[in-house]
């Protein structure tokens, strides 16, 4: 009976170390600040730029024009 418990514990403290790992990779919003939104096609296509440069290029090489994109800033998200 006393191994059924170390092993309770020690899942228990494996599943604390995953959640803590997963916090320090959780800023999304601030890796990528600019949310791009435009439709493609039938969908509406949500694009995640590190960079003004990057969708700059994103832009020039699809062809998209100014009024069917959206740009804002990414809102932080909460994964609780």
């Amino acid at each position: 009976m006393s191994s059924s418990s170390k092993k309770n514990t020690n899942k228990s403290s494996s599943s604390k170390n995953s959640k803590e790992n997963e916090i320090k990779t959780l800023p999304f919003h601030i890796t990528f600040p600019i949310t791009l939104i435009h439709k493609e096609g039938s969908y509406i296509k949500y694009c995640y730029f590190q960079v003004e440069d990057h969708l700059h290029k994103y832009l020039k090489r699809n062809n998209i024009k100014p009024k069917n994109f959206k740009i804002e800033n990414t809102k932080p998200r909460n994964f609780q």
